[in-house]
């Protein structure tokens, strides 16, 4: 789970197996928001996220294979 775009794409360029990587993409005022997601994304799909580039956003998520 990272905040830096930097390190999202380097994971994703390098196809790294048996690697997830969550990018999460917010303004600092939709902090509280941006929990309450993550929270409910983490305990109703964590399974398919696994081996995921997802980008999550308080607007929508986005997910593509490693």
């Amino acid at each position: 789970m990272t905040e830096d775009k930097d390190f999202g794409e380097w994971g994703f360029s390098h196809h790294v197996e048996g690697v997830s990587v969550l990018l999460l993409r917010y303004h600092f005022k939709e902090t509280e928001q941006i929990k309450a997601i993550l929270t409910n994304l983490l305990q109703q799909r964590l399974p398919e996220l696994q081996g995921c580039f997802t980008t999550l956003t308080t607007q929508k998520m986005r997910k593509r294979r490693i």
